[in-house]
């Protein structure tokens, strides 16, 4: 590529019949400031381009890791759902074990009750048997020992409808 150096320090071979030196001159350094603009320009464009260039090249790079991070997050969160999840059943799982205990212990508990109830139900039948056993032979001594005349047993009975 030329450069405007090069344009300015050109040099043409004369000829007879050539061109006016001056007019060539003028044109070329024309030529030159015109091609010195543009090349400057050119060199800013390419310089501006790989700034350009680098910045997107820093923007996909932090693209992806603002991606890995994101997916981090995601099987982060993924598995922080699945742990509580486990928790939440081991935790159901448990709740239904103690669950489970109290009506066993309430079962147990409630047929001691029943039994003692059945027992204390034998014991009062018995106690009741017992009592009764006792006043017939109570009232059959007295019966025994004490003879009962027809005259007394009109007066009870004189007591008794009063």
């Amino acid at each position: 590529m030329l450069t405007p150096l090069d344009i300015e320090t050109t040099v043409f071979r004369r000829s007879m019949r050539g061109y006016d030196k001056a007019e060539v001159q003028e044109f070329m350094a024309r030529v030159a400031a015109d091609y010195e603009f543009l090349y400057k320009e050119n060199m800013e464009l390419k310089e501006q381009l790989q700034a350009m260039d680098e910045k997107i090249a820093q923007y996909i790079r932090l693209e992806e890791s603002m991606r890995n991070a994101l997916m981090l997050a995601q099987q982060t969160a993924e598995e922080v759902k699945a742990a509580a999840q486990k928790q939440c059943e081991l935790m159901v799982r448990e709740g239904e074990m103690k669950v489970e205990q109290i009506r066993s212990r309430m079962r147990d508990e409630i047929n001691a009750e029943l039994r003692r109830l059945s027992e204390l139900r034998q014991k009062s039948e018995q106690a009741r048997a017992q009592l009764r056993a006792v006043l017939t032979s109570h009232l059959e001594l007295l019966d025994r020992q004490l003879p009962v005349t027809e005259a007394g047993s009109s007066e009870q009975e004189a007591i008794q409808t009063a």
